[in-house]
């Protein structure tokens, strides 16, 4: 809900784009330091207590937004500014993987013939209609209550994150009340530096090397297409802010495309559950081609055209992706291994962030889109050694327990029989 507002929030309240870009940026820092530890806490005292203790502290972050322009000026100010990055960062930190990972521990241990690839599609499907109503309600709300004339901190766009904040609110209640996991004794939970070493061998297989490739260009598409779809509209069509309905009928294409995508997904790995790879690689061949087609497009429909296409083919690569990469790992290491996933994807996101402005300034934004979406397309070929090979994870009781730890010398990362069929 706040996230369509929240740039327009701070600014409105006295803070600086220069400042607002340094939050953002050390909120970032914070998000890469603290990734990959807080997957492993969650795999050693377990995913509920960590999700609980993330949505907490980004409840905290968004109430400290609230309150900017509180009494107390610019002391007060940098106290608030400090206690969202904070809290922001780490929350956002142990938040990958741990909800993630007790749902799929959850769902193969409730319901172990389910089929996981249409089980994370349905999830992706939920994601991508909650989001678009929840953007367009924050965008849309602060306007509907104007005629009420609210007092700070609600007047503005603070009724946007109010919203925001009850939403959290029951998000926390209804993570305590409906997530359960297996009681594990205290003797029994890895020590973390067990599972930061496990996670550094396991990501050393060829078959999750070669996913890691695939999120890390997920990241780079994601954030090129995000950065570049409005200087190139502007660009291709010339509007002023006086004139620019159109970037409304622009975005419009691209959220209904990230609500669609996943539909589509569910129906395909429904009809062609043992061809994931394939799926995966051909939305990894989509993104490319949406960058492609709107390097070279010079009209209204066509770049709206060429967003809805990147952007399906992003929304449909999550579910395929998370299911090749879930069958993969040891329930044991599941949270870690899922931040090891996010932070590729997160540098992805860093080092496109990087390049392609300079990449467009020099060569200019249709270049650097249609270069961009090329290289995208080939890292389709990750996929290729994935097709044909079936993951063969142990029973879960066949696994060592806990304290033994998911990966050792007689069982390392790769070893036929193991967690799957080696793809070396």
């Amino acid at each position: 809900l706040p996230l369509a507002v929240i740039i327009l929030h701070m600014t409105e309240r006295g803070i600086a784009l220069g400042l607002i870009g340094l939050v953002i940026a050390l909120r970032s820092i914070l998000v890469i330091l603290l990734e990959i530890p807080s997957g492993a806490l969650a795999d050693s005292i377990g995913r509920k207590p960590v999700a609980l203790i993330s949505q907490g502290l980004t409840f905290v972050s968004i109430l400290a937004l609230l309150f900017l322009g509180a009494p107390g000026g610019a002391l007060a100010t940098s106290a608030l500014l400090v206690l969202y990055v904070v809290s922001q960062g780490v929350g956002a930190a142990m938040h990958s993987g741990a909800l993630d990972a007790w749902y799929v521990d959850a769902l193969r241990r409730t319901a172990p013939d389910a089929s996981l690839s249409a089980n994370l599609a349905r999830v992706e499907v939920v994601i991508g209609f909650a989001s678009l109503a929840g953007v367009a309600g924050g965008a849309a709300l602060p306007s509907l209550l104007a005629g009420l004339e609210l007092a700070y901190p609600l007047a503005g766009y603070g009724a946007a994150l109010a919203a925001g904040l009850l939403l959290r609110a029951i998000t926390f209640a209804l993570t305590a009340w409906v997530v359960r996991e297996p009681a594990t004794p205290a003797r029994q939970r890895p020590a973390m530096t067990t599972v930061l070493r496990d996670a550094t061998e396991l990501v050393r297989r060829p078959d999750l090397a070669l996913l890691c490739v695939a999120s890390f260009t997920t990241g780079a598409g994601l954030i090129t297409l995000e950065t570049l779809w409005q200087p190139a509209a502007q660009a291709s069509l010339g509007f002023t802010p006086a004139t620019s309905g159109v970037v409304a009928g622009l975005g419009a294409a691209y959220g209904a495309a990230l609500a669609i995508g996943p539909v589509i997904m569910l129906a395909l790995v429904e009809r062609f559950p043992r061809k994931l790879p394939l799926l995966a690689a051909v939305s990894k061949i989509g993104i490319g081609a949406g960058l492609v087609w709107l390097g070279a497009s010079s009209g209204a429909w066509d770049l709206g055209a060429a967003l809805a296409l990147g952007y399906l083919a992003i929304a449909g690569h999550g579910a395929p992706f998370e299911t090749l990469f879930n069958e993969r790992i040891p329930d044991e290491r599941r949270s870690v291994m899922l931040s090891v996933a996010n932070l590729v994807n997160f540098a992805g996101i860093a080092a496109g962030s990087l390049v392609i402005g300079v990449s467009a300034e020099v060569f200019g934004i249709g270049q650097t889109l249609v270069a961009t979406g090329g290289l995208i397309a080939v890292t389709a070929l990750a996929y290729v050694p994935l097709m044909g090979r079936v993951p063969n994870p142990l029973p879960h009781s066949d696994r060592r327990s806990h304290d033994e730890g998911a990966v050792g010398a007689a069982q390392g990362p790769g070893d036929a029989g193991t967690h799957e069929v080696a793809v070396d």
